[in-house]
Parts: C-alpha cells; structure tokens; sequence
C-alpha cells in the first residue's frame, strides 16, 4: 500500500507550481458535486428539448461552444439582414439556461468567505497556479488575502487596456514583488473561467467587478450580451484542446505557463482522468517531481494517478493526505 505524506512533511519540497482540480472545488462547496455544467443544467430542468437539440446538433455539451458559434450566427444574420429569429431565439434560451445553472450550483461569496484565510496561506506558497476550474473560488481568494495582509501578492496578469482587462504579453516580467508584498504568486486558467470573456470583435477580457458582487456582474454581462463566456465547461481531451487552441488566452496559458510550472508540481484535487490527460501532458515537459493530493486514502485512486504521470514520463510521486494540516483550506 502507497504511504500517504502529511502535507507539512513535504511542503518545503514543492513550492513552484500547483494544479488545482474540481476536487479543491468541492472540499469548499458541496455545491459543485455534479457530473457535469449540462449534466446539472438538465436535472433541474433549465434546458428545454429545444435547447438540448442544439447542443445535439454540435456534438457538444459544452455551453462556451454552443454559446460562442450562435452568437456568431446572430452577427452574420444581423450583417447581411437575413431574418434568423430561430437562432436568436436558441441563442438567448442557452445563454438564459447557463446564467441559471451557474446561479444555482455556485455558491456565494459569503458562504465561502470563512475558508480564504486558510487558502491564502496554502496558496502563497507557490510560484505559479494553474486552476482547471471555472468558478470563482480562486479569484475570490486571491482578491480576499491581497486585500487582507499580503499587498498585491497574488496577481493573474491581466492589465488594463482600453477600458477593459487583457492578459499581459510580459506577464512573467511581474514576478518580482510590488509595493508592499513580499512575494509573488501568479495564476491562470487554462480552461477559462468565469471572470473572463470574449467580446463581439473577439477580444478576451477579464470582467471587473466587486469581489462580493463579481457573479451577479459577470452574469448581467451574459444577459446584456455584452461578452461571452469564456470558459471550457464539458468534453473529452480532444474537445478540450480544440477549445484551448481557438482561444488566444488559453492558447498563451497552456503553452506559456503549463510549459513552465517547474521542476516540482503539486496536483490538488485532479482526478487524473483521460480528460485531463492534454494537460498532464504539457505540464510534464518540466516536471522531475510531483506531489498529488489524496483523498480518504483512495488506493484506486493512487493507482490511476500514478499511471497517468507515469505516462508522461514522471515517476517522482508523493502522494499527501489532502485533508492533512495546512493543505488547502485546512488549518
């Protein structure tokens, strides 16, 4: 049987990259214990048949997709005033199922306040973060510990650019502390997130907003229509990759950033299954050294993970208790 590390016990050996899965997601929220964004969109009823039928007629369950290629139909039709009510119609029954779905599974900002103090302080011990979710978790905490002791600590690289926020083409050049931060953590999201956006001319932005308010504004944007969202909700590995290569953000970030975690890599909460596997791949270009959460000693578990990396050519593994002191949000 694996050994299973304490957190404390190793910590000082990975402090360059972190991964985070869907499982750091849960362990804050039960909330987002769900199959999956359509999955849950469907069990509560938000997705009318004719709304199923388009995802059906893209070969797709993911709403960043359907979204983004009927918000283009709408423009062609609006250009060349071709009279395309259906399109619009599905288009605003998609945008109007998903603002749903997101306002019912996230929770807000003041169920998960409590936990952005123990987050802050795991969090900060790494050089680069790479969140594979599209809630708002990590940005609230980010947002929370700057604003709470650390100075501009954590920092995603955006900057502002006529009016709106874009990713920085020298974002490793803000690596070194400002102000009154001692240290720098910079994070990403590969496969997008709520807090970004795709505007009509193809620009991807970040929505600005409120910490304690930010979900309300980035769902007002999707109703104004203003942007889209910009983030990969569903889909195997290929589907993945495909959404990441069609967006300049996630193309920069996964190879840019994916490409230079470090030589050490903490994964936290991945579930190392196929659909991850284009990530792993990537991150693996670097890597001699990896420490991967485990939870309720899942030897089935370890078993999958140690596989996975192994495959990619990293046979380095520390598996830790991902409930043991100091890792994540526990104290």
């Amino acid at each position: 049987m694996t050994k299973i590390q304490q957190w404390t016990s190793i910590q000082n050996d990975f402090s360059q990259g972190l991964v985070l899965g869907n499982g750091a997601s849960i362990a804050v929220s039960d909330s987002f214990k769900y199959g999956s964004l359509y999955g849950a969109a469907k069990q509560a009823e938000f997705l009318t048949q004719e709304t199923q039928a388009v995802f059906s007629s893209f070969k797709s369950e993911d709403f960043e997709l359907v979204l983004r290629r009927l918000w283009q139909a709408t423009l062609v039709n609006q250009a060349l005033k071709i009279k395309g009510e259906r399109v619009g119609t599905a288009y605003e029954e998609v945008r109007k199922s998903l603002i749903s779905t997101v306002h019912s599974i996230h929770p807000s900002y003041v169920d998960v306040k409590d936990r952005f103090p123990a987050m802050g302080a795991f969090l900060k011990g790494f050089q680069t973060i790479a969140s594979m979710n599209y809630d708002l978790i990590l940005y609230w905490a980010a947002m929370w510990n700057n604003a709470h002791g650390l100075g501009t600590w954590f920092k995603d690289a955006f900057e502002p650019s006529d009016g709106r926020k874009c990713l920085r083409e020298d974002w490793e050049a803000i690596r070194k502390p400002y102000g009154r931060a001692r240290g720098t953590t910079l994070y990403f999201y590969p496969h997008g997130n709520l807090c970004l956006g795709t505007e009509a001319e193809g620009r991807e932005v970040k929505i600005g907003a409120g910490a304690e308010n930010l979900l309300e504004s980035i769902t007002e944007q999707w109703k104004e229509g203003s942007a889209t969202p910009l983030f990969v909700s569903e889909g195997t590995a290929e589907q993945k990759f495909t959404a990441i290569r069609r967006s300049n953000y996630l193309s920069r970030v996964y190879i840019e950033v994916l490409g230079s975690l470090g030589e050490t890599v903490v994964f936290y909460g991945l579930g190392f299954w196929p659909q991850d596997k284009h990530l792993i791949r990537r991150i693996a270009r670097c890597v001699k050294k990896a420490a991967v959460s485990v939870h309720k000693n899942d030897q089935k578990f370890i078993e999958r993970a140690s596989r996975t990396l192994q495959d990619v050519g990293i046979t380095t593994i520390t598996f830790f208790d991902a409930e043991s002191p100091g890792a994540w949000i526990h104290q």
